[in-house]
């Protein structure tokens, strides 16, 4: 089973070498449907694509570049398609020539059309699984120019203030200090926090509330 995560198209772009516009060509084909699509796709981030979508766009972008016919492709499409709750660490394909095998056994007999040897390719879904999964440990890495912003977002917390980089809404931080939590209180209950973070998020908080701006040095603990 894959975690419950959801990726915006240039997300998916990144994470798959996959351009947006060629996403998109596969949606309107139906050939690679999102699994959250909105059904009106005019709409800001009407494409998100789960873990599950990612990995196999990863392995599906693998195949075309080793010049795997679209038919074929089609076929690892409904794979991934009918087999969401597998264990694909432990799965593999056997490409022979254009064309995708999933059992060792029919790639043996098609490698070896009236007797003659055709070599076998095997791709191991395991490498892309964790290829993926290193990926997107990568993009909760935070920028420096993510450091004290804030964002709203209607995919991160239902469009509540957070800190930018970050789930962490900027009420809670707020509701933390005027609890009596210092900087290093805050940061302890959230590791991902830095004290720029929890400035500008009483500030905007202060802000919301129509209050004059807390100065620096009345801020930290």
């Amino acid at each position: 089973m894959f975690p419950l995560i959801a990726f915006t198209t240039d997300t998916v772009s990144r994470l798959t070498g996959l351009s947006v516009p060629q996403l998109h060509r596969w949606d309107r084909t139906r050939f690679f449907i999102p699994t959250f699509a909105d059904p009106q796709r005019r709409r800001p981030h009407s494409r998100i694509y789960s873990y599950a979508d990612v990995v196999g766009l990863r392995t599906i972008a693998m195949l075309r570049r080793q010049g795997v016919s679209f038919p074929e492709l089609k076929k690892v499409r409904g794979f991934f398609e009918s087999n969401t709750n597998e264990d694909w660490a432990n799965r593999r394909f056997f490409v022979v020539g254009r064309r995708v095998f999933f059992t060792h056994e029919d790639a043996v007999l098609a490698a070896k059309p009236l007797g003659q040897r055709v070599d076998r390719e095997i791709i191991d879904l395991g490498p892309i699984v964790s290829d993926v999964e290193g990926a997107v440990r990568q993009l909760t890495q935070r920028t420096p120019d993510q450091i004290g912003v804030v964002i709203q977002d209607r995919l991160i917390m239902g469009g509540a203030p957070t800190i930018a980089g970050t789930r962490i809404p900027t009420a809670t931080i707020d509701e933390f200090h005027r609890s009596g939590y210092g900087d290093q209180d805050i940061i302890r209950e959230f590791p991902r926090l830095e004290p720029a973070d929890i400035r500008v998020a009483i500030d905007h908080e202060r802000r919301q509330r129509g209050e004059a701006r807390v100065p620096t040095a009345a801020v930290g603990g």
